[in-house]
């Protein structure tokens, strides 16, 4: 692993003290593989970062900047291609604004997007777009 890779990893890993420890390895796989690439996040009122592998097909947001949600609302990730969004995760922000999700089935031409949602998630977003990112 090359310096800044390990760098990359190390920052990460400290980001990632809010997901279960079983994702940590998995967090490292994508973070360095060898066809690692990261999207910058940007909205009005929050932003945050989109590191994949379209080798892997996987990738993991992470988020410093995002409000609380009310009770029973939720962050929720979409996948947004050709037949438009599909579910690809939940999650919450920790007191800081902190968040990390790991994303699956990531494809080229996609686009990652997140919006405030009831609790549990929707089939299809419901609220405003306040992140995207093209893969």
């Amino acid at each position: 692993m090359s310096p800044s890779a390990a760098a990359v990893v190390l920052a990460i890993v400290a980001t990632v003290s809010i997901v279960e420890s079983s994702r940590i390895s998995e967090v490292e796989e994508i973070l360095t593989a060898p066809d690692v690439q990261t999207v910058e996040m940007a909205g009005e009122t929050a932003d945050g970062r989109f590191t994949y592998s379209l080798e892997i097909g996987r990738g993991v947001f992470i988020s410093g900047s995002l409000g609380a949600v009310e009770p029973g609302r939720t962050y929720q990730l979409w996948l947004v291609g050709d037949t438009g969004p599909e579910p690809a995760g939940l999650f919450t922000p920790d007191t800081a604004g902190r968040s990390t999700a790991v994303v699956e089935d990531v494809a080229a031409g996609l686009v990652l997007a997140i919006t405030e949602e009831p609790a549990g998630g929707s089939h299809q977003p419901t609220g405003d777009v306040l992140l995207a990112g093209e893969v």
